[in-house]
């Protein structure tokens, strides 16, 4: 939860989600809803651009470089996938 991006996730998913909400309810009564739905997307944004900067603000946390093993386990995984994609690039050419 300390990553910049989980900050942009979460922003995003609150705006998005009150927003969606908001255009259900209008869509469930065919008409525009009373005074204090309707601004609701809005304070939702205002509340994620707050939450963006919080986390633009703070200090991204330091990722340990990979270790030799963990270069290897990863170097045959991508070996493994380079030969199972020549395998389905051989079988659809037949």
């Amino acid at each position: 939860m300390r990553d910049h991006v989980w900050g942009i996730v979460f922003g995003f998913g609150i705006y998005s989600s009150v927003s969606l909400i908001v255009a259900a309810i209008h869509a469930m009564t065919g008409e525009m809803c009373p005074g204090w739905i309707t601004p609701l997307p809005h304070f939702a944004y205002f509340a994620s651009a707050g939450i963006w900067n919080a986390y633009l603000y703070r200090k991204e946390p330091e990722t340990l470089p990979l270790s030799d093993e963990q270069l290897t386990q990863y170097g045959s995984l991508i070996q493994s996938y380079k030969t199972i994609i020549a395998n389905v690039r051989k079988a659809r050419v037949r």
